[in-house]
């Protein structure tokens, strides 16, 4: 398809894909003429995933070149959902059992307390309840904890506790719970 075609199926204005082409974030089409080039399939999806990394996620041309540069590479997906967690969330480096009601989580689910995203989020989502002054109960953090596991099961199909998928989608879940409650 031409260049005005892939914008017309794609959404995109015809200014924004020159721009990402220029950037890097998507690859030129097939050469047809010196001026004109054929865009597939590949190209729309690629536009997919740009346009929802920066309209839904928010993330800069230089943060979706690297998220993009990981997918080229052929890094798995939860390589990529680690990156963007990462991203998004503004991770410290991880640091497990930085918390005693983080450790209680990981221990009521059975997840391994390793150094991961998902990990550090927790605690630092923790930490910042605590110092709100609002702590959960020893209940209720592992009434979440379950629910959490259940709801990414749900998302992402039979998730077995402990695995990566299930960190990295708990890591987001109390990320995206902690900003609903704190109203940011």
């Amino acid at each position: 398809m031409k260049l005005s075609e892939l914008s017309d199926r794609s959404g995109t204005p015809v200014a924004t894909i020159k721009f990402y082409l220029r950037e890097g974030l998507l690859r030129p089409g097939q050469p047809v003429t010196a001026t004109l080039a054929d865009y597939g399939p590949a190209h729309l999806t690629r536009l997919g995933t740009i346009s929802t990394l920066r309209r839904a996620v928010g993330l800069s041309v230089a943060q979706v070149r690297a998220v993009v540069g990981l997918i080229d590479e052929g890094a798995d997906r939860i390589e990529v959902m680690k990156a963007l967690q990462a991203v998004i969330q503004r991770l410290d480096a991880p640091r497990p059992g930085r918390t005693a009601a983080g450790n209680q989580v990981v221990a009521a689910v059975g997840w391994p307390d390793v150094p991961t995203g998902a990990r550090a989020a927790l605690d630092a989502h923790l930490e910042a309840m605590a110092a709100l002054g609002v702590m959960p109960t020893d209940a209720q953090l592992a009434a979440y904890a379950r629910a959490v596991v259940g709801g990414c099961q749900a998302g992402a199909g039979s998730v077995g506790a402990g695995s990566a998928p299930s960190l990295a989608c708990a890591g987001l879940m109390f990320w995206l719970t902690w900003k609903k409650l704190s109203g940011s």
